[in-house]
């Protein structure tokens, strides 16, 4: 446990504070009140509404500062509320009257007999801390609750104090973004499984204006061809015609010989032409192709849907990997500082909302175990006045008690039992009609 030299002005008190003597008048249901506590544990005791949460009010207001006081401090049909605390090396001064118009309230530091400067509230807040915590009550709050409150006591390995709210809201906020990155993730892997690859998919597309161009140019030239073909045929049909005129007509021979040699040379000519037409242009192939084109470009442009959404899956991966790897180091950051922090209570730990003692949930632990815990937990919250408040000790068995009596006196701290009812063995004080019963 983190320990501290309680100091209101330089070189004034080094050492812990308890509680020697409280005396109280008209402060909610008291009348008038002085007590002495002895020992480690102190017993008080009464009846419901007698005082006893009256004088426990007082003592955790004026040792606690101003937030710890009620609404209606003054008892009824008193003018004024008044009291003293007095510890080891302290006298504390408290008085409120005409409806809090008037109110004092004074440190006395009594080895040197004069007040201490200072608002007094403030200093007492900064010097001891807060007295809220019952060891009892705190075992009854929600586990994110008890959490929180551990934060508040907890100190790292520098002495500052461990944000656990920070811690969470940072932590909450890395958990939103990776599950935001991991429905990305998921969305764009149902993308992907919408786009299969496409088996032997083609590297390119089908370009339909190239082979219709291919197409036209080879029917162009056919055509062509076709027209030197029948050229030939008639040629052919004109010699033949023309030989006969020969044989029938020698005495046209010479005109028909010059007719002849003209036409043999025009055949020539038009074979020569043949020659250079070479064979046809096999169409059907091309045609193929072109009614296989819309096949083959559907192909092409699954592939390509699902090498998108395989780049897209890839980059929503790799942003929820990088999400997750956030918050994993968020959490073994905050982890390792929390093996580091001087906790209360060797074994407690935090994890995931929750305090775990042993490695057991605190909730699952051994009522001697949680008390054990608990009770230091609150000697944590004002380590310099160890002073351990039970508002409702009559839950607390034998054991229990025998367990608190023996954390106290080994702390040397200052536990206080109160039980409701009267003739509590070993009670020092008993509160009846607002006084203490003699």
């Amino acid at each position: 446990m983190a320990k501290r030299s309680v100091a209101p002005e330089k070189g004034t008190i080094t050492r812990k504070q308890k509680i020697t003597r409280v005396a109280v008048s008209d402060f909610m249901r008291l009348e008038a009140l002085e007590f002495s506590p002895k020992g480690h544990t102190i017993r008080l005791c009464g009846n419901n509404d007698q005082g006893k949460s009256s004088l426990l009010t007082f003592i955790r207001a004026v040792l606690g500062g101003k937030y710890e006081f009620p609404a209606m401090p003054v008892r009824k049909g008193a003018e004024a509320a008044s009291g003293s605390i007095d510890t080891d090396d302290l006298r504390i001064d408290w008085r409120l009257a005409d409806g809090a118009k008037e109110h004092t309230f004074t440190i006395t530091d009594k080895a040197k007999g004069k007040k201490i400067a200072g608002a007094p509230q403030s200093l007492l807040r900064k010097l001891f801390g807060t007295f809220a915590l019952d060891p009892l009550s705190f075992l009854r709050k929600e586990p994110r609750d008890q959490v929180q409150y551990l934060g508040n006591v907890m100190r790292d390995a520098d002495g500052n104090a461990i944000d656990l709210a920070e811690y969470q809201k940072a932590h909450d906020a890395l958990y939103e973004a990776r599950s935001e990155r991991n429905r990305e993730r998921k969305a764009a892997q149902a993308v992907l499984e919408q786009h299969p690859p496409v088996p032997d998919a083609p590297a390119r597309p089908v370009d339909l204006l190239e082979l219709s161009a291919a197409i036209e140019a080879a029917q162009a030239s056919n055509a062509d061809r076709a027209r030197v073909l029948e050229a030939v045929e008639r040629a052919a049909a004109a010699v033949n015609r023309q030989t006969g005129v020969v044989a029938d007509l020698e005495a046209r021979l010479k005109t028909a010989r010059a007719d002849h040699e003209r036409m043999r040379l025009e055949l020539e000519r038009a074979s020569e032409a043949a020659q250079l037409a070479g064979e046809p242009a096999d169409v059907e192939p091309l045609r193929k192709r072109r009614d296989d084109a819309a096949q083959i470009n559907a192909a092409y442009a699954a592939q390509q849907r699902h090498n998108e959404a395989q780049a897209k899956w890839e980059v929503a991966d790799q942003a929820h990997r990088a999400a997750d790897k956030a918050l994993d180091d968020h959490v073994d950051a905050h982890r390792k500082r929390l093996q580091a922090a001087n906790m209360p209570v060797e074994g407690l730990e935090w994890r995931s909302d929750m305090l775990w003692y042993q490695g057991v949930p605190l909730s699952q632990n051994s009522t001697r175990n949680k008390l054990f815990v608990t009770w230091h937990l609150a000697l944590a919250e004002h380590p310099d006045m160890p002073i351990v408040i039970f508002d409702d000790a009559n839950v607390l068995d034998d054991d229990a008690q025998r367990l608190i009596a023996a954390l106290s006196e080994k702390h040397d701290a200052q536990t206080w039992l109160v039980f409701v009812g009267e003739n509590i063995e070993g009670a020092q004080l008993t509160i009846r009609d607002g006084k203490a019963v003699k």
